[in-house]
């Protein structure tokens, strides 16, 4: 073979694995396995966070004090909301589609770093084949980017702050190496300044990420890690003294993220009383050896994922999963001393494993579950960089057959579509809270919040006797939950089952109040049960408590004094909610009243009889025109009249009229005029979000995700 035949061929093998086609087949993988979340809901806290929060909507001063300064959710992540904020301002509202690209964009972001870090790591670990360590540092970057433990910070909107923190924290690695290639015995080469430079932009990107979420406050010990290998630095003192410019940030956030914590109610101190000082102890140790492993052997076997791995507060620290943990991780850890010699990149990556992970193994316990999908975001990362580093040694000419290694690409090959596949089907299980929730309790049955989260999301859907039975099993496995107690008297009242309605829904006041958290959504509730139960004096204390906590409650209590024959109070409860003079309250209400009967029909000859006497009142113009549009009766079904009436009530409110706004996007659903419906809902939740109860935000957005999905409202 002469010299150019050479030439090329070494070309072409170079080419084979050269960091633009890797680049390129790591976006590709990602964006396949992640591609199906675009269209899913806001699920979970997004809804608290996300939905019904307008602390992070907007990009001036006021809500910048908020981001800067709230524990909202029991987190301290100013930089996530900001995202968040530039989000919203770019598409004008809030896009549950742009958030999660956005998300998948900066995860894929991530991946590419993965590669950067580890084709470092590989290059100087075997610094003879340049074109297989980049064959393993894509290895490394797939088995973090597409792997189903993913999904969870991906695809859950409110986790934004896992992949955000986690691009500043591997910039400050990257910037770091930089720093400390100049000071090590791989590469003592660039001028002071430069290095310089790199350290202090290495500091400014973790403070970002610590801005981001505090998951990154063990990095320091990362970074002495990284400094004994594989850059081999001497450690001396200087080595010390340079981490406190990291040690600083870590403290800080690690203070402010336990107050967070603490604030929300989420933080779990050691039950001395119960277990006493040594059994406390060692239940915290062994939960987090059960951790450790738990993440391994996902990640190794990623079957069986689940939303939420819930704590069980009766478990003993000699239980068998804890102790075949603990047992598991004391030899693997004896393994990892006894090789560090002989192998120091092994041993190097279980550390940092063990190290990133610490903040989240339940030694200092918070929040209800005892491991998460998402706390593997991190940690996952070292032990990918190992499955790259035994990918090129498989692969090396040196120590392997050409069989071997072929046989190990079409493995490696045949496993990262195999991931994609699971990713893809675990990012389905995100598509909505009743997915979500329905595959939490078919994995985990004796998931009690899981339980109690189902039965929120059946109750919201018409099913209420399922949402009584999964309350049920959910207060089986954790009496006293306010969740499970709320969601059981709101369905029990539903279904006429007053009796169990009012005892649950008096259970949920007393946990309310034990939290100085009142509901006012559980007081009108119960105040609608004791009317039915014909205790009246009750039900007009609840009631009148709920319009008290907030004011839109009041056309409850309204409904209640006209049933008792007292249409003077009605009246004046009616012009304080609707300011409107009491003629127009009065077709307002009797209308709302005959139609809760079931008595459509009649509800629009009432509102129609109250346009004829008053024109031009907006609210009788918006509650007919959603009633013509959305009614489940064909026959009385009248979209061009609800778009003309919701048209004007529009204009004439200029835009104040939030039943009116709806009424024209039904009426436009209706007519397959789906693009409208969405544009003039979200214009709204622009506009009048400030002004809007939850309740209606909620709504408001479940209807646009139903348009998008071209699916006309029917009520």
């Amino acid at each position: 073979m002469n010299s150019s035949s050479l030439s090329t061929n070494r070309s072409l093998q170079v080419t084979t694995w050269s960091p633009r086609l890797c680049t390129l087949v790591i976006v590709l993988a990602t964006l396949a396995a992640f591609e199906p979340v675009r269209h899913n809901e806001l699920v979970w806290d997004d809804q608290q966070n996300l939905i019904l929060n307008d602390g992070w909507r907007g990009i001036d001063a006021s809500h910048l004090h908020w981001m800067f300064t709230t524990f909202h959710g029991g987190h301290y992540q100013p930089l996530t909301w900001l995202s968040f904020a530039v989000e919203y301002e770019l598409c004008r509202g809030l896009n549950s589609v742009a958030i999660h690209n956005t998300n998948v964009f900066s995860h894929t972001l991530n991946a590419l770093l993965v590669f950067a870090f580890a084709r470092w790591v590989l290059r100087i670990v075997f610094p003879d084949v340049e074109n297989k360590v980049n064959a393993g540092a894509l290895i490394a970057a797939l088995v973090f980017a597409v792997h189903p433990l993913r999904v969870e910070s991906v695809a859950w909107a409110t986790e934004r702050r896992d992949v955000l923190s986690t691009f500043w924290l591997l910039l400050a690695t990257l910037l770091y190496i930089r720093y400390a290639k100049s000071k090590s015995k791989i590469e003592p080469s660039g001028s002071s300044r430069s290095a310089t430079i790199a350290f202090g932009m290495s500091v400014a990107c973790y403070i970002l990420s610590l801005l981001s979420k505090a998951s990154g406050m063990t990095f320091p010990l990362v970074l002495l890690l990284l400094d004994w290998y594989p850059l081999r630095r001497s450690i001396r003192w200087r080595v010390f003294v340079e981490k406190l410019a990291f040690v600083v940030p870590a403290g800080i956030a690690a203070a402010i993220a336990l107050t967070a914590q603490k604030s929300a109610g989420a933080f779990q101190a050691l039950d001395f009383d119960a277990q006493g000082l040594g059994g406390a102890a060692l239940m915290r140790i062994t939960r987090a050896a059960y951790g450790i492993a738990f993440y391994l052997a996902k990640t190794a076997y990623p079957v069986g994922l689940s939303p939420l791995y819930e704590l069980n507060p009766n478990a003993n620290a000699l239980d068998v999963p804890f102790l075949i943990s603990a047992i598991g991780v004391a030899v693997a850890m004896i393994a990892v001393w006894a090789v560090r010699k002989r192998i120091p990149g092994f041993t190097a990556a279980f550390t940092l494993y063990v190290i990133i992970l610490l903040p989240v193994l339940g030694l200092a316990q918070s929040g209800p579950q005892l491991v998460a999908d998402r706390y593997s975001y991190l940690s996952s990362i070292p032990i990918a960089i190992l499955a790259g580093g035994f990918v090129v040694q498989l692969v090396r000419p040196s120590t392997s057959s050409k069989f071997i290694r072929h046989s190990g690409i079409t493995i490696g090959t045949i496993a990262a579509l195999a991931m994609i596949f699971q990713t893809r089907q675990q990012v389905g299980v995100w598509r909505d809270g009743l997915s979500l929730w329905s595959k939490a309790v078919d994995r985990r049955p004796s998931t009690g919040l899981a339980q109690a989260n189902l039965a929120i999301e059946l109750n919201q859907r018409g099913q209420f006797q399922e949402a009584c039975e999964h309350s049920e099993r959910a207060l089986q496995i954790l009496p006293g939950n306010l969740a499970a107690h709320t969601t059981l008297g709101k369905a029990s009242l539903a279904l006429g089952d007053f009796a169990t309605a009012k005892e649950h829904l008096l259970a949920a006041i007393d946990i309310r109040e034990h939290l100085q958290k009142p509901d006012a959504s559980t007081f009108a509730a119960l105040g609608e049960t004791f009317a039915q139960l014909g205790d009246p004096n009750r039900a007009e204390q609840f009631l009148d408590t709920a319009r008290k906590l907030e004011p839109k409650w009041g056309l409850k209590l309204a409904h209640f004094y006209v049933n008792q024959n007292r249409v003077d109070d009605a009246h004046h409860v009616l012009t304080e909610v609707l300011t409107k003079e009491p003629e127009q309250v009065r077709a307002l209400l009797l209308g709302n009243m005959v139609k809760k009967a079931g008595r459509v029909a009649t509800a629009i000859e009432v509102w129609n009889a109250g346009l004829a006497r008053f024109p031009h009142d907006v609210n009788l113009r918006a509650m007919l025109a959603w009633t013509l549009a959305t009614t489940r009766d064909d026959a009385l079904r009248d979209v061009d009249r609800a778009l003309e009436l919701a048209s004007s009530a529009v204009q004439d409110s200029a835009g104040k009229c939030v039943r009116a706004g709806e009424a024209q996007a039904a009426a436009y659903a209706d007519l397959d005029r789906f693009n409208e419906a969405i544009h003039e809902l979200e214009k709204l939740l622009d506009e009048r979000s400030r002004e809007m109860s939850d309740h209606d935000r909620v709504r408001i957005f479940v209807a646009i995700e139903n348009y998008k999905n071209k699916t006309p409202t029917r009520e």
